[in-house]
């Protein structure tokens, strides 16, 4: 017959710790994620704004985007 108090072997004590253990794991892990999550994103934002400045800077250069009133402007 088991007893409902059996925790495999251990006692209650070390198998509290062995919990404890496995919870600090698992945020360890977590936290881990986060911040290589928050490195990833980050470097995404960094890039695109590049890109963007890159667009303004061309379109500025080459006078891509200037209003021409001899143009006829359709709208879609």
């Amino acid at each position: 017959m088991v007893n409902a108090s059996t925790t495999f072997g251990m006692g209650r004590v070390e198998w509290l710790i062995q919990i404890g253990v496995l919870f600090e794991q698992i945020a360890a892990c977590l936290l881990i994620l986060a911040i290589i999550t928050l490195h990833v994103t980050e470097f995404i934002q960094i890039d695109t704004n590049l890109v963007d400045m890159n667009e303004v800077v061309a379109e500025a250069e080459n006078h891509e985007n200037d209003f021409d009133p001899q143009n006829r402007y359709s709208w879609h």
